[in-house]
């Protein structure tokens, strides 16, 4: 794993959207960072005690100093396994057996006061802010297996849904319909008519103390149920909403990519101090990321989820960043068959992408114009996933209204809704086998920074290979009366790639796949 993570790119990492008015005039909508917050990367220490991690020790210890404490993310050592392979015996023990090692770990450090933050049902995590005394004691035993800082990530349709062929897909069927996207991000104002009766379930999970402030609606650390999922009261808690609108938002004269999927709404951000000490700043704590995952987790058996959204990141890696802390909740998702998908970032780099889009468990979107054009604030590396539209995007801002945005954060939803899609046509599709059918029937692009070329999704044409599409042979006639061809002066052509296919009367046999929704074109590998 090799990590590149600077001020500049922790600094830079932010979504930086742009709002495209009615007349046309492009303005930045501006978005507080705590710098201090955002001033050094994060620390991961695998193996506390293993040798060589004596600089490691020393950078966590000079934050200390710097800081007066930090916030981390310990994992315990024991063998958790991903859930959805355990029988439900295997699962309540070893879920008995997290507990037991978090209780045991939390007794330990309760000599140094309430240093204690946050635990986890389904993981061997906790979450304390430690300063050197705790630090020197967490590094110290044998029961701790990696300690992480708990990181503060960023925030990273009229046109987009009909150029990746989201309109012919709901004409073939693949509407979302029966599915959820869960949208971990600034909370959704489901009162908005784009989003009218879409949410499902809400959560929200943020933090209090030390400069930063919770922004769930009862002020605390956690909330569930109706109203807790709803976009918090700072102007870049617009970025939510508009997510949520992508993925799923129905309107009367266009909608998202998935218009008749639900969505659940989990708010995973905090507010922090800006320069002048207001609360204007986001960003999210890992573990509360973690949380919000572990919620939706928690929903697998209530809701027929797709898949989750996360358009956020911070820090940039060139491979994968599997030793993150948020790695195996994003397991356990995946083998429940609910993908996980995350922004690549705006960086523009050109080599890496940020965490976690870097987990390999994990879908990473990068972002295109509607040019076909990698955008050139892009994130893009050899581990990128799939590309999706994130420039210009109109969808639902908060107040009824609609905003244009641009970010590889409106990339993401693109691909969240249209996993819905493809699921509402196919409920037992793997996250894998969703994820090649995207991959072997988008569009590629080059991005003409790196020569990477990624397919860019092409709705219609994955649900086509999701359904069964396939390979057909008949002559001329045959096909244009079942509707894969068609008659011109005298010719026949293939339905879509407009291919000529020969005369039209003269009976020539010829081979035609089906590469997507009313697409056929010649194939001469069918048997």
């Amino acid at each position: 794993m090799h990590h590149r993570s600077f001020a500049r790119n922790i600094l830079r990492s932010t979504i930086g959207l742009i709002i495209v008015l009615s007349t046309g005039a492009a303005h930045a909508q501006s978005f507080p960072q705590n710098q201090a917050l955002l001033a050094l990367p994060p620390l991961l220490l695998d193996t506390p005690n293993a040798p060589g991690n004596a600089s490691i020790q020393k950078n966590f210890q000079d934050r200390i100093a710097n800081k007066g404490s930090v916030r981390l993310i310990v994992k315990l050592r024991t063998a958790a396994q991903p859930e959805h392979r355990l029988d439900p015996a295997q699962l309540q023990s070893q879920r008995a057996t997290i507990a037991n090692m978090q209780s045991n770990f939390i007794n330990r450090v309760a000599q140094f006061g309430n240093v204690v933050r946050k635990q986890f049902v389904t993981q061997p995590f906790v979450v304390v802010q430690a300063n050197s005394a705790v630090l020197s004691h967490i590094l110290s035993s044998a029961d701790v297996l990696s300690v992480q800082e708990d990181a503060v990530l960023q925030l990273s349709l009229a046109q987009s849904v009909p150029l990746v062929g989201g309109d012919k897909a709901w004409t073939a069927g693949g509407t979302g319909t029966g599915q959820a996207v869960a949208i971990l991000d600034t909370g959704v104002d489901s009162s908005h008519p784009f989003l009218s009766g879409k949410v499902v379930a809400e959560a929200c999970f943020s933090t209090n103390g030390q400069g930063a402030k919770s922004v769930c609606p009862n002020g605390d650390l956690s909330q569930i149920g109706v109203g807790a999922g709803k976009d918090c009261p700072i102007s870049a808690c617009s970025h939510g909403t508009h997510v949520a609108g992508i993925a799923a938002g129905k309107g009367s004269s266009f909608s998202g990519v998935a218009k008749e999927a639900k969505i659940i709404s989990v708010q995973v951000f905090t507010s922090f101090e800006d320069v002048s000490g207001a609360y204007t700043a986001l960003g999210a704590f890992t573990s509360d990321i973690m949380s919000g995952l572990e919620y939706v987790y928690s929903l697998r058996n209530t809701h027929k989820i797709a898949a989750v959204n996360m358009s956020l990141g911070g820090g940039l890696y060139t491979s994968n960043c599997d030793n993150d802390a948020l790695k195996p909740v994003i397991d356990n998702l995946r083998d429940a068959g609910i993908a996980t998908i995350i922004a690549s970032g705006n960086n523009g780099e050109t080599n890496a992408i940020s965490s976690p889009a870097c987990i390999s468990s994990a879908i990473s979107v990068g972002a295109t114009t509607k040019s076909n054009v990698v955008d050139s604030y892009s994130n893009s590396a050899p581990i990128l996933s799939l590309l999706a539209p994130g420039s210009d995007i109109k969808s639902s801002v908060p107040g009824s209204a609609y905003a244009n945005y641009y970010g590889t954060s409106m990339a993401a939803p693109h691909v969240a809704g249209a996993w819905a899609v493809l699921k509402s046509k196919k409920p037992t599709a793997s996250v894998t086998e969703i994820l090649n059918a995207f991959a072997t029937t988008g569009k590629n692009i080059s991005d003409s920074r790196n020569a990477i070329s990624r397919p860019r999704i092409q709705v219609d044409a994955a649900l086509a290979k999701l359904a069964g599409g396939g390979c057909f042979k008949a002559s001329n006639p045959a096909h244009v009366a079942a509707g894969r061809a068609y008659a011109k002066l005298g010719y026949a052509y293939a339905k879509g790639s407009n291919q000529r296919m020969g005369m039209n009367y003269s009976f020539f046999t010829s081979k035609l796949r089906n590469t997507g929704v009313d697409y056929y074109a010649v194939d001469s590998t069918c048997p």
